[in-house]
């Protein structure tokens, strides 16, 4: 095992923080979160960095932070998805990783998809926050995968798995967004749907509590 000195290098080399809790050591079995969000708006930027500390610290959970801005059509780039498995896999060399949870926002929430039907062996729950099952047809791409197809939707059919999205959401609306919802949670039972009256939202304080209690859930299981 490298020093927690040397892996947080690597990490940040590839364009990424990794949050550890103050108490973690090599020793000591913990969880880990990938958060993929579109961190272009600095404001935001701090805020979910945040959140996410918070989860780190109150929860016990390592968590794997893009420092990266992504461009719209990158949620296509299959390298990006071999980056991050392989960053998963040098985590899981170093430390006693139990679960490893898939955090995805936004057009970020659509990579989070296709980061687990690339490498869903490694992944034990998905969140997706404020995104879409198709963001390729969106971005006028002819190649892509829409996750709402049958084929690809029965991928999830085994994964724990929360969804939150706004009834206002102004970019991915809701009236599409409620089928696939209800495609989910007819194939698994135990998909967590979160739905409420705002616009195109990231993470709040309000997500930010049924979701530590969702992983509370998940962590046991």
């Amino acid at each position: 095992m490298n020093s927690l000195e040397n892996v947080n290098e690597l990490v940040e080399q590839n364009g990424y923080s990794l949050y550890i809790p103050k108490d973690l050591n090599h020793h000591k079995e913990a969880d880990l979160m990938v958060v993929l969000n579109d961190i272009g708006n600095e404001k935001y930027k701090n805020n979910i960095k945040m959140f996410y500390r918070d989860i780190c610290d109150n929860e016990g959970i390592i968590i794997l932070f893009p420092n990266k801005v992504v461009e719209d059509d990158s949620c296509l780039d299959e390298k990006i998805l071999k980056e991050i498995k392989d960053l998963i896999i040098y985590i899981k060399e170093n430390f006693k990783i139990n679960k490893v949870i898939v955090n995805g926002a936004f057009i970020e929430g659509y990579r989070a998809l296709k980061l687990y039907d690339y490498c869903g062996e490694m992944v034990d729950g998905l969140c997706i926050i404020s995104t879409h099952y198709y963001i390729p047809k969106l971005l006028g791409r002819e190649n892509g995968i829409n996750y709402r197809e049958p084929m690809n939707i029965c991928k999830f059919k085994d994964t724990p798995m929360i969804v939150f999205h706004g009834t206002k959401d102004e970019i991915y609306s809701y009236s599409d967004m409620r089928g696939f919802f209800k495609d989910l949670t007819n194939i698994n039972s135990s998909v967590q749907v979160v739905v409420e009256d705002i616009g195109h939202e990231g993470i709040s304080s309000f997500r930010m509590d049924i979701l530590c209690m969702w992983l509370k859930k998940l962590r046991r299981s």
